[in-house]
Formats: C-alpha cells, structure tokens, sequence
C-alpha cells in the first residue's frame, strides 16, 4: 500500500509519455487518490516501478469495485508486477466491502484497445470484454470496457483462465 513517502515516486512515474498527463495532472491524481481512494505500488531493488489505483463505484452495498489505473513502468514489465498488483488489489476490495457489511460482486476497469498486454494480462486474470465505449477518453482511440464477476468462484480471482467465464 502507498504511504506518503511514495507520492514524489508517483507524481513521476504518472507523467509517463503514454499517459498523456502533465506532471501537474499526475500530482493531483496521486495526491487525490492516496487520499481518497486504495493505491497499491511495486518496487523492484527498492524503486517504485508500479501501481495500481482502486475504488468503491457508486454506493457500496452495490459491490462494485473500480480499477482506475494499473501501470507497471517499461523496464519491469513481464515479471509479474501488474499481476500481483491486480490480485492485491482485488483482495484488498474484498476486504474492505466487508469492513462495510457488504460484498465485493464485480470488479470493472477500462482500457485502449491499443494495449494489447494489459488486454492479455486483463483476461488472464478473468475479466472479460463486454463493451466497446468508442473513443470515451480519447478522440480516435477505443476504449475498452472489462468486467470481473467475482461471485462466480470466491477468492478466485486471477487463478482462473481467460476462458474460465
């Protein structure tokens, strides 16, 4: 879990080209979440090299977990940290509906069509494909919508194959 300490690490890491955010934008976007919201980071040799934001969507008997950002930095890509983030990241919703009386039901993300790797990693873990919402954040490319239903096989996020819905 993100502590203040990580918020320099993260301002940097957001004003990665592919984001499209300015470092301004990146400040407020870590300072908004690790305030507001769950924020998770991977360190490899001790450096932030990646994370993955979380949030409860709409009220939260409703069960519905939102997975805002996951971004693993180029050099450390393909050694698990976008996986390990996710998984962490839904237990730890798991945990928290709980702490409210309620149930994690669904976990939903969206990505640009453009990503093939997070696609692959996405459906790896179980979410799905189940809208094309057009070009929602940005003119011209497509974004993709995905969605896990976690009440199909508790605690089984991440362990399943992408055919296992």
């Amino acid at each position: 879990m993100a502590d203040d300490s990580d918020l320099e690490d993260l301002v940097a890491m957001y004003t990665h080209p592919d984001l499209k955010v300015t470092e301004e934008e990146a400040a407020w976007y870590s300072s908004c979440y690790h305030s507001y919201h769950r924020v998770f980071v991977a360190r490899v040799d001790g450096r932030l090299k990646g994370a993955c934001t979380w949030r409860v969507e709409g009220e939260r008997h409703c069960g519905l977990g939102w997975i805002d950002n996951l971004w693993v930095e180029d050099d450390s890509r393909s050694i698990g940290l976008g996986e390990g983030l996710m998984k962490a990241a839904i237990e730890d919703m798991r945990r928290s509906y709980e702490t409210f009386g309620a149930r994690l039901r669904k976990v939903v993300l969206t990505t640009q069509v453009d990503r093939p790797d997070a696609r692959r990693l996405y459906e790896r873990l179980g979410f799905r494909l189940v809208a094309h919402l057009g070009d929602m954040y940005d003119d011209g490319i497509e974004d993709l919508f995905y969605l896990l239903d976690v009440r199909e096989e508790p605690r089984a996020a991440g362990r399943r194959g992408s055919d296992g819905l």
